[in-house]
């Protein structure tokens, strides 16, 4: 459950629209606060995709995110999930969004 925090609807629950703003928006901050681009168009669908492509450019095990994104097979994972997050040479892409999580 998401409830708005703004003075005029404060406590009410908020729309599949506004979370998926939300969303985007946070994307868009944490490239911005890193003097980065968005590699792709974002979209709140596109959490599952992004985390999953920085965990493997990460050099996560496979086995590791199918684990946490509850996938039985990588086949999951390369078809529709697998991003080129290093697309245009920024190839710190993976790090960037990494270290602005745990800073």
């Amino acid at each position: 459950m998401f409830v708005s925090f703004s003075d005029t609807r404060l406590g009410v629950l908020v729309s599949k629209v506004t979370l998926s703003r939300w969303i985007s928006d946070c994307f868009l901050f944490i490239y911005a606060s890193n003097g980065k681009e968005l590699p792709f168009k974002v979209k709140a669908h596109s959490t599952q995709s992004v985390a999953t492509s920085t965990a493997f450019q990460a050099r996560m095990s496979m086995d590791d995110i199918c684990a946490a994104a509850t996938w039985a097979s990588p086949h999951t994972f390369v078809t529709p999930y697998k991003l080129d997050v290093v697309s245009r040479g920024r190839s710190s892409f993976g790090s960037t969004v990494l270290r602005s999580i745990f800073h």
